[in-house]
């Protein structure tokens, strides 16, 4: 017997007594998948469906009966964690695709579930939809990025909220102290975050020039270095920038931008404003001065980037994306 992959299966016993077999498929095994971290996971159980042709009469038999065996073959999830950039660089420059982009994939974060859209751009392997993770997050390091349990107090835009008063994002308030998501319950904006839900718990308080070394992606994957107008760092390479202000960008619809403005609670509105909704501001991990951090800011009616902006307070909520660059 082989298997679909070419590899021998082997055979325990030789028999000469049969019973009928179905020529349909019929459950012969299943089992429990492990993750990537090799937990056995009960919600990946997989079903294997065997049928044998020609259908063979139960009774005794001498001498070589041949048979062909069909079966389903399982095809694992593509975890984030296990990703790689060599996985990402599929059809780059080719098959529709821009000069160093390629292909859109679908990949899992194994922490909640949550699936995502990725692809390579420009030397690096970026996600193409904004992060959604929120609540208390118990993980082991190889899951979550140096981060072994991290809690961000979330607020449902519909609802109520649960990070509004001492807590809010706000300068009045705990923004500068407390990790703050505020979800848009859907796919397409994703999540808002402060900038201490989005170093996970790492940059705090009014006066911090430190850039972020710990954060809320999965391991392997990091917020990304700026700003866009300094060479080498992740957002310069995505961007192609060299110099300061605006930047005529065009053509990187591939990156996927979203223009969901940004949140702010305000000082006396729990239930918090989105600001500047044509745009669309994501942090990177790098200090701007003592309470901001540069940003990649995206701009729908033109399709522009730029870094050079007055709002990238830390206590603010930005959307999160996630790059993976070596």
């Amino acid at each position: 017997l082989a298997n679909s992959t070419g590899n021998t299966a082997t055979i325990e016993n030789n028999y000469n007594t049969f019973q009928v077999v179905p020529s349909t498929s019929t459950l012969v095994a299943s089992y429990n998948a492990t993750t990537s971290n090799q937990t056995t996971d009960s919600t990946l159980q997989t079903t294997y469906g065997v049928s044998i042709s020609p259908n063979q009469p139960a009774g005794t038999y001498t001498g070589a009966v041949k048979y062909t065996m069909n079966y389903t073959e399982y095809i694992p999830p593509e975890y984030m964690q296990d990703f790689t950039l060599e996985k990402c660089m599929v059809n780059v420059g080719t098959n529709g695709n821009p000069a160093d982009v390629g292909d859109e994939i679908t990949v899992i974060d194994i922490r909640d579930g949550n699936d995502y859209t990725v692809r390579y751009i420009n030397g690096a392997c970026w996600m193409t939809q904004n992060l959604r993770i929120t609540g208390t997050v118990a993980s082991t390091d190889s899951n979550f990025d140096r981060v072994s349990s991290f809690n961000i107090s979330e607020y449902d835009l519909t609802n109520g909220a649960k990070c509004s008063g001492s807590n809010a994002m706000s300068t009045s308030f705990g923004g500068y102290t407390n990790a703050c998501a505020h979800n848009s319950n859907n796919t397409t904006q994703g999540v808002w975050y402060n900038f201490v839900a989005a170093s996970a718990g790492q940059i705090t308080g009014r006066s911090n020039t430190d850039n972020a070394t710990q954060d809320i992606c999965p391991s392997g994957w990091h917020l990304p270095t700026g700003p866009s107008t300094i060479i080498n760092t992740d957002l310069n390479k995505l961007v192609d920038n060299t110099a300061s202000g605006w930047q005529i960008t065009t053509g990187l619809s591939v990156f996927g931008a979203v223009a969901g403005g940004f949140y702010d609670d305000g000082m006396t509105n729990e239930n918090g404003i989105i600001y500047g909704p044509d745009y669309g501001f994501y942090w990177s991990a790098t200090s701007r001065n003592s309470n901001s951090r540069y940003d990649l800011q995206y701009y729908a009616s033109n399709g522009n980037f730029t870094n050079n902006n007055t709002w990238n307070y830390r206590y603010l909520g930005y959307f999160v994306r996630c790059v993976k660059s070596e």
